[in-house]
């Protein structure tokens, strides 16, 4: 006979496989029998498998003339260093320019060059530092582009994109491109059919277009009303983690648990016993009811801003208490994480309650 139940022997020896903990059931008066149903009504079975697909939205431009770019790298004898790749979001026509050199100041200009050429109305693309100099933002600006930038935990969101890179690499017979062998492909590339649009990128119409926005906006309007998308304040949840190719695992999900704070649009926040927060795509987020929450999210220092405090334009840094009542002076970019050109929404509430904004933050209002 047994002195203890099965959970608290779990508690003591918590193994996710069932043939680790077996032994340890059976020395302590457990049959097989027994383990087999705990862990069918207990354990959670995180042995890798895809999670939540349903879930997962569809990447899209709501308006017309929506693209993402991204950076192609060669090797370091390639006669070009680099190209910049852009793609339209919805038609999935794609461009590509030589760069000399994958400075801030080339990507300025290439941008420019793109802009100039497309006239986008919408650009996003990762949080790349040549991205986001002052220069490119100002850049955005001028020309009323929205420009929006993907977090780690979200890169999904540049599906798009990267798919459109390993297509090219695919198409290529070298390892690096010339820039004949980069417009060849190119070129096939736009007047071949494409299998997520039925149309050859360059014999897509704006007609096409419109339809196709519709079809998303529905699709994702329907996945949304799933029960299953809804997250509550509070709720626990695991994390599915990406793929690492070069290391194997046995699980795809987070080990600890963390908490839901919030909605952040279509995504939602959640956070660790430090209050460091993350925001994460819902398809990506496990609800749970086992599991130690936990100490922090991947040594993120960030947390949820509760509200601002203070400007200091000659600094451009605010002072802002987090949830929890910690105070800091962070600079003003920070709260424009994601939509580097407009205002945050925290922001807009401050300078609303002040009744004028800083010159140094005037650009940022009205774009």
């Amino acid at each position: 006979m047994h002195n203890s139940t099965l959970d608290e022997l779990y508690q003591q020896h918590p193994w996710r496989s069932i043939n680790r903990f077996m032994p340890y059931a059976i020395s302590h008066g457990f049959n097989k029998s027994d383990v087999k149903n705990y862990f069918k009504q207990h354990v959670f079975n995180d042995k890798l498998k895809p999670y939540n697909k349903e879930l997962q939205l569809p990447i899209f431009s709501r308006v017309i003339g929506g693209y993402q770019f991204d950076t192609l790298i060669q090797s370091k004898n390639a006669s070009i260093p680099a190209f910049l790749i852009f793609i339209n979001i919805n038609s999935r026509k794609g461009y590509a320019y030589p760069m000399k050199n994958k400075s801030k100041s080339e990507v300025l200009r290439v941008l420019q060059e793109f802009i100039n050429e497309v006239k986008p109305k919408s650009l996003s693309s990762d949080q790349d530092s040549a991205y986001l100099s002052n220069e490119v933002i100002d850049l955005m600006i001028k020309n009323n582009i929205d420009y929006r930038t993907t977090e780690d935990n979200d890169h999904n969101k540049l599906g798009i994109i990267n798919r459109f890179i390993r297509t090219l690499r695919d198409y290529n017979n070298e390892r690096d491109f010339t820039e004949l062998s980069m417009n060849n492909c190119i070129n096939d590339y736009n007047n071949t059919i494409h299998s997520s649009t039925g149309v050859a990128p360059a014999k897509f119409t704006i007609n096409d277009e419109h339809k196709y926005i519709n079809k998303m906006i529905e699709l994702t309007d329907n996945i949304m009303s799933n029960n299953k998308y809804k997250l509550d304040k509070g709720d626990k949840v695991r994390v599915v983690l990406d793929k690492n190719i070069i290391n194997k695992k046995r699980s795809n999900l987070s080990k600890e648990c963390y908490i839901v704070d919030s909605s952040n649009g279509r995504a939602y926040n959640i956070v660790a016993k430090d209050n460091s927060v993350a925001t994460y795509p819902r398809y990506k987020l496990i609800p749970t009811t086992k599991g130690v929450i936990a100490d922090t999210i991947d040594n993120e220092k960030r947390g949820i801003i509760d509200k601002i405090l203070y400007y200091d334009e000659r600094n451009d840094k605010y002072t802002v208490i987090y949830e929890g009542g910690v105070k800091d002076k962070i600079k003003s970019k920070y709260l424009r994480e994601t939509t580097p050109t407009r205002l945050s929404n925290i922001e807009l509430d401050f300078w609303k309650k002040q009744g004028i904004i800083p010159n140094a933050l005037r650009k940022f209002y009205n774009n």
